[in-house]
Order: structure tokens, then sequence, then C-alpha cells
């Protein structure tokens, strides 16, 4: 794929590298995912390539928290928030 095709602010197709157009109306791509590290940069995390924090296999990153640096780290995100209790109201 060389570029898109539009017309009207519409898709008409794909142009290929060879120059001949694939006609389309409708072109579906994967979301890119970012991510926002500054703050783990600012603290000095080790980062990957990609951008995102490196951790061991316990999920800890390679940021000391504050107080024993030596035995503690600050632990990266989980891919989802752990399970809430719920806590039933009296009357």
């Amino acid at each position: 794929m060389d570029r898109l095709v539009i017309e009207d602010d519409e898709l008409r197709g794909v142009q290929m590298s060879d120059g001949r157009v694939v006609p389309r109306d409708a072109l579906f791509v994967p979301p890119r995912f970012v991510p926002n590290s500054r703050l783990l940069i600012g603290l000095g995390c080790q980062i990957d390539g990609d951008g995102s924090a490196t951790a061991d296999s316990t999920g800890h990153t390679s940021v000391a928290e504050s107080g024993s640096p030596a035995t503690s780290s600050i632990r990266a995100p989980r891919s989802s928030p752990p399970p809430v209790p719920v806590r039933r109201l009296s009357r």
C-alpha cells in the first residue's frame, strides 16, 4: 500500500506501490497503543523499545520505592484491576 485514494472526504481506494488502485470504501486497521511512560522515565525506570516499563517475573520494575531501595520496588500495573469487595450497608 502506498497511499489512500480519497475523494470528497470519502475513501475510494488504496493505491499500491506499483501504481494500481484497488477500489475500497472501508478500511480496517488495528489500534496502535502508545504507552504514556513520562512519569516512569522521570523516575528512572527501565523502558523497553516500545516505551513500556520493563518488569521482572514478579511484576516489579527497576524503580525502587522510597524506604529500602534494596528490598522493594514499584509493581508494574496489572492488565485488570483486582476485584473490589462488596459490602452491604445496614439500614
